[in-house]
């Protein structure tokens, strides 16, 4: 998305937000799938900036007439696969961040099917992501006592995912390292001063990338694990499921 090429800073992005808003109106009348497009990225953008969940509340809202449900449904109409993947992938995300856990695994399951038949291993690896952080935050508890099903399902997600960027060299591999190492913290695999170490780390690698925007969002992540001085369920829904969008 040439969003997170161009924008480098939290202002970028709620300027974006703002032309994003124009670019729906004034595409509605001319061409509904563009518009809906456009709606789904703005989804991206308050949820990046969301601080609360009555923020995340407001992706749901009508921008101009149009929601994500009207955007499934008009990818739906239209054969649009690639817009309806991207829908249906903010949506969960969104989802979880609402702690509509049922909702948002429903959403994932469902539209990984469409990605798994196609030849796009780059969504093919964002939702195994998407897939095990949700998986890994809905099952909290599970998870830090390391039961052995679901910490198995978690942990090959995150390293197919991996492995499928790492093949096509795409920059957002650095950000499921980013998931890999809170999921090894949760999991007292690393400690305090480790998890913040892998963290800065992956954040200095995007720096030197096109998308470095996805290192200020990793950066936000480590301030709020150190405002809180720990991971707990709701900085997994608030802030930490923010790297799902990097």
């Amino acid at each position: 998305m040439r969003i997170l090429v161009t924008a480098k800073s939290k202002d970028d992005l709620k300027r974006a937000q703002e032309h994003m808003k124009i670019f729906i109106r004034d595409l509605k009348a001319e061409n509904i799938v563009y518009a809906a497009e456009g709606r789904v990225n703005l989804a991206m953008l308050q949820m990046i900036l969301a601080r609360n969940q009555d923020d995340f509340k407001k992706v749901y809202e009508r921008v101009e007439g149009i929601n994500l449900e009207d955007c499934i449904k008009i990818f739906e109409e239209t054969g649009n696969k690639y817009g309806l993947i991207v829908a249906k992938n903010r949506m969960a995300i969104c989802y979880l961040a609402l702690k509509r856990d049922k909702d948002a695994l429903d959403s994932i399951e469902r539209s990984i099917e469409i990605v798994k038949n196609g030849p796009d291993e780059y969504w093919k690896a964002e939702y195994e992501l998407t897939l095990a952080y949700i998986k890994m935050t809905s099952g909290l508890s599970e998870f830090k006592e390391r039961k052995e099903e679901l910490s198995d399902e978690v942990r090959e997600l995150i390293q197919s995912a991996y492995e499928k960027l790492y093949r096509i060299e795409a920059s957002n591999r650095f950000v499921v390292l980013a998931v890999e190492a809170i999921a090894k913290y949760l999991q007292n695999k690393i400690n305090y001063d480790e998890l913040l170490k892998e963290l800065d780390g992956v954040a200095k690698e995007l720096e030197n990338t096109e998308f470095r925007i996805r290192s200020w969002i990793i950066k936000q992540t480590i301030d709020a694990i150190k405002k809180k001085g720990d991971i707990d369920e709701d900085l997994l829904r608030l802030e930490g499921v923010k790297l799902l969008l990097a």
